[in-house]
């Protein structure tokens, strides 16, 4: 739910106010620890599995995985969101 510029999730644990004035890093986002969680996820699988044996697959998932990422970290320092106006 949307009330002046605050986001409170129901029934989540994300509840915060005006986000981009408090967070000074890319790498204090949830959403980019939570991907970073992913890529690490994807590196244990790979080691514990037999994806190990298929680096096609596991090199596609490890970019995608890490994209998420830089996409996160690439949106944020734009400062602004002039290509959706």
């Amino acid at each position: 739910m949307w009330v002046w510029g605050k986001f409170f999730a129901i029934g989540s644990r994300f509840q915060f106010e005006n986000e981009m004035s408090t967070i000074k890093r890319f790498e204090d986002l949830e959403i980019w620890k939570k991907s970073r969680e992913i890529c690490q996820d994807i590196h244990l699988i790979q080691k514990n599995t037999k994806l190990k044996n298929d680096f096609k697959l596991y090199n596609q998932i490890n970019g995608s995985s890490g994209s998420v990422m830089d996409n996160v970290a690439e949106g944020f320092e734009r400062n602004g969101n002039k290509e959706f106006t």
